[in-house]
Order: structure tokens, then sequence, then C-alpha cells
């Protein structure tokens, strides 16, 4: 798992906002969705099933 994952899991949507800003080209959001070793499911997802439907909600908004 990335920072970004475990910043869903907790529900950090200010860590989320800090890691993607310094991903100002989303390089790192491509290689991960085209990694196969990384986790399968998308960010939302990964924030509902953790009891952070804030974070799930603001991660579908922003389509991450």
């Amino acid at each position: 798992m990335l920072p970004i994952h475990m910043a869903a899991i907790q529900g950090r949507i200010d860590i989320i906002e800090l890691l993607l800003k310094r991903d100002s080209d989303n390089s790192a959001l491509i290689a991960i969705n085209k990694d196969p070793n990384q986790v399968p499911y998308s960010f939302p997802y990964i924030a509902l099933i953790n009891n952070q439907l804030n974070c799930a909600t603001w991660l579908e908004k922003i389509k991450i």
C-alpha cells in the first residue's frame, strides 16, 4: 500500500490533497492504476469500507 491508500483508510482528506498537489501531472495516479500489484480497489471504495464516508464522498466528487 502507498501513502495515499493509507490516507483513504484513515479518512485523511488533508493528506490526500497534499499528495495530489505534489503529483501535479498525475503521474503517480496513472502508475498506480496501471500497476497490477497495487491494491485493486478504487480510493472511494477503500475509504468507504473503512467507515470514512466523508472521505469516500469527497474522493468520488474529485474522481480519483
